[in-house]
């Protein structure tokens, strides 16, 4: 396939992941067979509405505005935590805040995690959920006003996404052409000219210069909302909350089709499919396309001695490191280890006083570097970072020796909401091996290691 029909076919996926059909998709995607969070703080989207009615002469004029007191509020609040009850029982648990689900917020978003334990937040078990919600609430709080009003504000309430901490569609579609973009080696965010361009266009419509930093953010950290295949993350759940029909499909929805509209005239008219094809990647997607093209034809067999490649490998530095238990011979950008034979083992005694102070010293070293390298690593399939919370709670506890005379590092971290991730005490989907906190945590260590020269050791999870 030429250059020029792999350019084009990029481009039209990426046009195609923009489009207003695409939108359609993403949002049931957002809305079908996973929890929702449900932000109900206040009960502003009936006054809202009525508001609405009013100013439009929308029906008779005797629709009037109600009175809301914090009573009513908090009767609105016990229906949806009714419903959050409901759910967390089908989960197998006794309280919210014992649900994976909720772990996983706790993670990612702190603040609403800590309105869900307020009560001013509640995960329920689906999008209608939060529609039967929106129904019992209304009927309660519209109980003197006729049956006609009560079923025309229903069906002017909407349950909107990307407000209040959630996350708009147009965001989701943002993310996943980020997806499909980095698996062709493209790196959308460092695109040259796209801040001045979406800054020209945004005064241009008068749309709030906020969503520039909205769509940097997803553009960059797209992994955090959709999965390497592009789909929206097995543990994404959506914020919602009610808005009256005009503000959520009116003013909103009008800016978040004209940003996508000037998000994809930008790269398909003014970059162009050329233009795209040619974009400079960042340095991990390039490493990773190259890999990915080098290594079928790398092996350990003499017989590819000859392969050549035009990536540059660094030479060793420090010559001291020819003796050590391995050697490594550089083939492209892969690396091939190859087992020396074993040096013979020195049975002499050794003093304790020293060898215990050596390892002390050198997990003192690693635990200073661990929360920097931890949150390097942390990226699809992995955890991913977001707070640095987890990160920061890592942290090498003790040394021990093994039968044989190798170091055993046992670490720790908060396990309390982590340890829902780990393999044997949490379940699926939060619990995988690639987001196994102990993979992690054990690469990071022994990445540190290789630097310090550290030889065999174990590492285990206290």
């Amino acid at each position: 396939m030429s250059k020029g029909a792999v350019s084009k076919r990029i481009s039209n996926q990426l046009l195609k992941k923009l489009s207003s059909e695409f939108n359609k998709k993403t949002r049931k995607a957002a809305q079908t067979g996973r929890p929702q969070i449900l932000q109900l703080k206040d009960l502003n989207f009936i006054n809202e509405t009525l508001e609405q009615f009013i100013e439009r002469g929308k029906g008779s004029k005797s629709i009037k505005k109600v009175t809301v007191s914090k009573q009513d509020v908090k009767d609105a609040q016990a229906i949806a935590k009714s419903y959050q009850d409901r759910f967390v029982k089908k989960t197998g648990f006794t309280k919210i805040t014992q649900t994976y689900e909720y772990a996983h917020i706790a993670e990612v978003l702190p603040n609403v995690a800590k309105d869900i334990r307020e009560g001013k937040s509640f995960i329920v078990a689906s999008f209608s959920t939060a529609g039967r919600i929106k129904s019992r609430i209304i009927d309660k709080i519209l109980k003197d006003k006729s049956k006609s009003l009560r079923a025309r504000v229903k069906a002017k309430v909407d349950r909107g996404h990307g407000v209040a901490g959630g996350t708009a569609i147009s965001s989701l579609q943002l993310a996943q052409a980020s997806s499909l973009a980095s698996k062709n080696g493209i790196d959308l965010a460092a695109t040259p000219g796209l801040d001045d361009y979406l800054k020209g266009q945004f005064k241009e419509y008068e749309i709030d210069l906020k969503n520039l930093k909205l769509i940097k953010d997803v553009l960059v950290n797209y992994q955090t909302l959709v999965s390497p295949k592009g789909d929206l993350n097995a543990n994404y759940i959506p914020i919602i909350t009610f808005q009256d029909f005009y503000a959520n499909r009116g003013i909103d929805a009008k800016d978040e089709k004209k940003i996508l509209e000037i998000v994809r005239k930008f790269f398909t008219d003014t970059i162009g499919a050329d233009g795209l094809i040619n974009m400079k990647g960042s340095p991990s997607i390039k490493d990773k396309v190259e890999i990915h093209l080098v290594s079928p034809f790398v092996s350990l067999d003499k017989k590819n001695k000859n392969v050549k490649t035009t990536r540059r490998v660094k030479a060793a530095k420090d010559t001291q490191k020819k003796s050590a238990s391995s050697k490594t011979a550089a083939a492209g950008s892969i690396a091939i280890t190859q087992k020396s034979k074993a040096a013979k083992k020195d049975f002499s005694r050794k003093n304790p006083k020293n060898t215990q102070r050596s390892m002390f010293s050198i997990m003192a070293m690693i635990n200073k570097k661990l929360p920097t390298t931890i949150q390097k690593n942390m990226t699809e399939p992995a955890l991913v970072n977001r707070t640095g919370r987890f990160a920061n709670s890592v942290r090498i506890m003790e040394v021990t020796e093994t039968r044989k005379g190798f170091p055993s590092f046992g670490y720790s971290y908060d396990k309390q909401p982590y340890q829902v991730f780990e393999m044997g005490k949490g379940r699926t989907p939060w619990a995988t091996s690639d987001r196994d906190p102990r993979t992690l945590i054990d690469s990071s260590i022994r990445e540190i290691a290789a630097e310090l020269a550290l030889g065999r050791f174990y590492t285990r999870r206290l």
